[in-house]
């Protein structure tokens, strides 16, 4: 087959493959997936450069969106050339929850897409997290043996890794838009299809009724401010935000959270300013905590957090 012979074929199966996305066609998407090279680039369409795992989300079609993913070359945060990814072209749907009129079924799909997108990003990152708790203990136990058994080891290359991309990340000039935060490199700090699982964050934290008068809430990493707004709608006596981006304090500032009720700003990385000397002076400890940091290490910061 000749050079554009094989590109022929494979405008064909991209064509039929985004086909098969708008339609639900899973027959069709298997047979335009099989007539697809390995190596062949990923099918785009639009200004947007949509991928069809973009349009089966929007469509509603979530065994096209489980098959695209099984493929591995669609993952489930893979943005568009604007930066949009999978779960915000279901999103529009998903805001109010209410299913009604013509496109009431739609709607419901959208829905059932996003919570799939939600469900499988969090698998997704629980698996890496523990690959990297693997390799990190793997790496510790190695230096353990270089070092005799002393406890003095040096960090763990992933500590390393972690520590040099939270001071380029601290030192980078953030994009800051209704809808999203980018870093310098264009990757999604907080994007505000999150809304919905972060008010299911805000409402389990806050429901504690065994404690019978208003809480004193923790949380890490400001970003969007999205739980932050949550968590004000409960009222809480007492609402710490721990920042440490300069762009994202000055956005905060603009947004007057500093003269908010009950909120005090701590500026800072929080292992800088959650100090023993902090949590000792603290009237009370915290009712609850939340922590959503950028470009922070989680298995080795959440494991102080019980003192608190």
């Amino acid at each position: 087959m000749t050079a554009d012979m094989q590109l022929d074929q494979d405008t064909r199966s991209g064509e039929d493959l985004t086909s098969a996305a708008l339609t639900g066609d899973l027959e069709a998407l298997n047979r335009a997936l099989s007539a697809m090279p390995e190596d062949a680039l990923l099918v785009t369409v639009g200004e947007s450069e949509a991928t069809p795992l973009h349009l089966a989300a929007q469509q509603g079609h979530r065994h096209i969106v489980e098959r695209l993913l099984r493929t591995g070359r669609y993952p489930y945060n893979l943005p568009d050339g604007t930066g949009k990814l999978p779960a915000e072209y279901a999103l529009p749907q998903v805001r109010t929850g209410k299913f009604s009129g013509a496109n009431a079924d739609v709607a419901k799909r959208r829905h059932e897409v996003w919570d799939f997108l939600v469900e499988e990003g969090a698998r997704t990152e629980l698996l890496l997290l523990a690959m990297k708790d693997v390799e990190a203990n793997s790496d510790s136990d190695s230096m353990q043996i270089d070092n005799g058994g002393t406890e003095d080891a040096d960090p763990s290359p992933n500590e390393l890794d972690s520590a040099l991309k939270e001071s380029a990340y601290l030192k980078s000039t953030l994009t800051i838009t209704p809808t999203r935060i980018l870093d310098h490199q264009s990757n999604a700090v907080m994007m505000r299809w999150e809304a919905p699982i972060m008010r299911k964050h805000a409402e389990l934290l806050m429901s504690q009724p065994n404690i019978g008068r208003p809480l004193r809430v923790l949380n890490i990493g400001f970003g969007m401010g999205i739980i932050d707004t949550f968590l004000q709608e409960y009222g809480p006596i007492e609402h710490v935000i721990v920042e440490a981006h300069p762009d994202i304090l000055a956005h905060m500032r603009s947004q007057s959270w500093h003269l908010k009720p009950s909120v005090t700003i701590l500026p800072g990385r929080w292992q800088d300013v959650l100090t023993p000397e902090y949590i000792a002076s603290r009237p009370a400890p915290f009712d609850a905590v939340y922590f959503d940091t950028f470009s922070g290490e989680y298995s080795s910061t959440l494991r102080p957090f019980h003192e608190l």
